[in-house]
């Protein structure tokens, strides 16, 4: 499961998470681009999957 996350500064995010490990909800201009990158994500687990990439390379 990838986190999707709003409220905080972008800064705090970048600054607490691994790259890539989360979706920002304020990086789409709308609600329909965010559910449509959704969709597409639920569609192609090659793009999904990078979202757990930073566990072979990364920690928290």
């Amino acid at each position: 499961m990838v986190p999707i996350v709003l409220g905080a500064y972008k800064e705090d995010y970048d600054d607490a998470l691994p790259p890539h490990s989360y979706i920002n909800v304020d990086d789409f201009k709308s609600i329909r681009e965010l559910v449509r990158y959704l969709l597409y994500l639920d569609r192609n687990d090659t793009a999904y999957a990078e979202y757990f990439a930073w566990k072979e390379h990364g920690q928290i």
